[in-house]
């Protein structure tokens, strides 16, 4: 919940430098994103980048 509450508060430019919250990030956009849970579901893997629009 720490890793949630921290890329609400901080948004997804912050959680995209930060590798430890970054991990927390399984989805965006209906894609998912976390390529292990991918595989377990045996549904389709998006990288994060790929998914996401550019963020400066």
């Amino acid at each position: 919940m720490p890793y949630a509450l921290q890329i609400a508060s901080q948004g997804l430019a912050y959680a995209s430098k930060n590798n430890t919250v970054f991990t927390g990030i399984n989805t965006f956009d209906g894609k998912l994103t976390e390529k292990a849970v991918a595989e377990s579901l045996k549904m389709p893997y998006a990288p994060f980048s790929s998914s996401t629009p550019s963020m400066s």
